[in-house]
């Protein structure tokens, strides 16, 4: 009978340690994972006395962690006003590179991005802002990280102002009445759209399309990629007021550019049937009548 007792107790003190060896809550690897899945890498947004503002992204985490971002894109940030309406989108006058791309965070890693507010909001009228920003990677487009932002503004942003509310009105360049000159004349747009876009279109009368564009050299260079329609504008007058009315509309509502380049889709200068090869175009040329 004692042996029989001495044989049960033996066997319910195994299966005891047994059940205990198999709890989780004092398994280190368990617990390690779990810290892992808790560590995320971070944003802040930091904004100095000068108004230069930068978004810091930090891994915390004892591994190295991989960053997507869907194309050449690596941050976004919009400036809204007091009523939070957006008055400025960073990617608005951009294109960027379509491919994926990925970057990869040591562990305790930090690394920052400089919004260069000083040259983006260049045509930004001052005043007081809500800035709002957030990384393009796909793992972290969800933390939008935001700060209020007062912009001192620049002589260009006074010069560029439209004078109507909303800032919606521009002015542009068409024909004149007897088809020798290009001539400014006011209409409005919508400022949430995309500008360069928009100003192509209205006044572009030769059904010409505009396939992409791109800013260079500080945004002092603006290049137009274009189709193939190019071929079709009717005369030496044709193209003469269509080039007049393509560089007096950006020249005038981009005061901080120099260039405009018009190129092919394979990056090669656009060729018109009777001026031939357009090269580089810069703010001193005249297609308005001479006073």
């Amino acid at each position: 009978m004692k042996k029989m007792f001495w044989s049960m107790l033996t066997i319910f003190t195994i299966l005891f340690l047994a059940s205990c060896g198999t709890n989780n809550d004092n398994d280190p690897t368990t617990g390690s994972e779990e810290q892992e899945k808790e560590a995320k890498v971070s944003t802040q947004l930091n904004v100095d006395a000068n108004g230069e503002a930068m978004l810091l992204i930090k891994n915390p985490a004892d591994n190295e962690m991989t960053l997507t971002f869907p194309s050449g894109q690596e941050v976004e940030y919009q400036l809204l006003d007091q009523d939070k309406n957006v008055v400025y989108t960073y990617s608005a006058n951009k294109n960027f590179t379509q491919a994926i791309q990925e970057k990869k965070l040591k562990p305790n890693e930090e690394i920052s991005v400089k919004l260069d507010l000083e040259n983006e909001l260049a045509e930004v009228p001052a005043g007081k802002y809500k800035l709002v920003v957030w990384s393009m990677a796909s793992e972290l487009s969800d933390q939008k990280v935001e700060s209020d932002y007062e912009w001192a503004g620049t002589e260009q942003a006074e010069e560029s102002a439209p004078p109507t509310e909303g800032n919606s009105k521009i002015t542009l360049y068409r024909e004149d009445a007897n088809a020798e000159f290009v001539e400014p004349y006011e209409v409005e747009i919508d400022p949430s759209e995309d500008k360069v876009k928009q100003i192509f279109e209205e006044i572009d009368a030769t059904n010409v399309g505009l396939l992409e564009y791109r800013f260079e050299n500080d945004e002092k260079k603006l290049v137009l990629v274009m189709d193939k329609a190019t071929e079709n504008i009717q005369g030496t007058a044709g193209e003469y007021l269509f080039l007049g009315k393509v560089l007096h509309s950006y020249f005038e509502n981009y005061p901080k550019l120099e260039e405009i380049d018009f190129v092919k889709e394979d990056g090669t200068p656009v060729e018109l049937s009777h001026m031939g090869a357009v090269s580089t175009f810069t703010r001193d040329e005249q297609y308005t009548k001479p006073n």
